[in-house]
């Protein structure tokens, strides 16, 4: 049996309004949530360009002092570059005035050759001089110790004529002198002469005697002694002289006679 029909009432529906508003609502958020969301991308943006750019000046303040840097060296190696070629130009210059000094030295060199050699013979030259005179030398030397030990004769002589000699042999060590006929030797320390009464005594005799004289023979190293006699004799108012003797020899009046009355001479 069919149902019967329910009546009715009539009644407003509010659904389009509300779903409008609900949309114009969603859309306004969206609008706003969009802006807000665009304006924060935008910060956001220019806050890393901003970054990127103060990189980008770091990095690029960086390379301009590394260019300066190599400006700077770039400029020093360049002055060096031109040393060098200078120094280089200078040895190529000096190398050029080397080799023709060196072309114009060739005959030079062979004049140096030609000395060197004419040198090395005359230093054989001399050595083989050298040679000579050492022999010579050593000849001279065994002459001169011959002729110091020979006997030293005292010979009569022409000067001093008229005078009677009688000899004082003047010593390193003391006076000898020399009395009578046969030349007695008496020998007196060099410090006792002053005082020696038999030199005293020889000159006592010497001085009494007309023409006598003393003759002092001085041998190396007897001028102390020589000396002191000769102060002696010259107080007890004695004529005297001195010969000096070539040797060290002994005396020989061989050829003296005994109160000869001539001068005497060493040989």
């Amino acid at each position: 049996m069919a149902r019967p029909r329910r009546r009715t009432r009539p009644s407003v529906s509010l659904f389009p309004f509300l779903s409008v508003l609900a949309c114009v609502i969603g859309v306004l958020t969206l609008l706003i949530a969009a802006t807000a969301i665009g304006q924060i991308a935008t910060d956001a943006i220019d806050l890393e360009l901003y970054e990127n750019l103060e990189r980008e000046i770091a990095s690029g303040r960086r390379r301009l002092a590394e260019l300066t840097g190599l400006q700077q060296e770039i400029a020093r190696l360049d002055e060096e570059l031109i040393g060098a070629r200078s120094d280089h130009d200078a040895l190529a210059r000096d190398r050029e005035t080397a080799r023709n000094a060196l072309e114009q030295s060739a005959p030079l060199r062979r004049s140096l050759l030609e000395v060197d050699e004419r040198v090395a013979s005359l230093e054989r030259e001399l050595e083989s001089i050298d040679d000579s005179l050492e022999k010579s030398r050593e000849e001279i030397a065994r002459l001169h110790a011959a002729r110091t030990q020979a006997p030293i004769v005292v010979r009569p002589s022409g000067s001093g004529h008229g005078l009677e000699p009688h000899f004082a042999e003047c010593r390193e060590d003391g006076l000898v002198i020399y009395e009578g006929r046969e030349r007695r030797a008496t020998e007196i320390p060099t410090h006792r002469i002053a005082t020696s009464a038999e030199y005293r005594r020889f000159l006592r005799r010497v001085r009494f005697r007309d023409g006598a004289t003393v003759i002092f023979l001085i041998r190396s190293g007897g001028v102390p002694a020589f000396e002191s006699a000769a102060r002696q004799a010259a107080t007890s108012g004695v004529r005297h002289g001195e010969i000096p003797l070539p040797g060290d020899g002994e005396l020989d009046f061989s050829e003296l006679p005994p109160g000869t009355a001539q001068g005497v001479a060493p040989r």
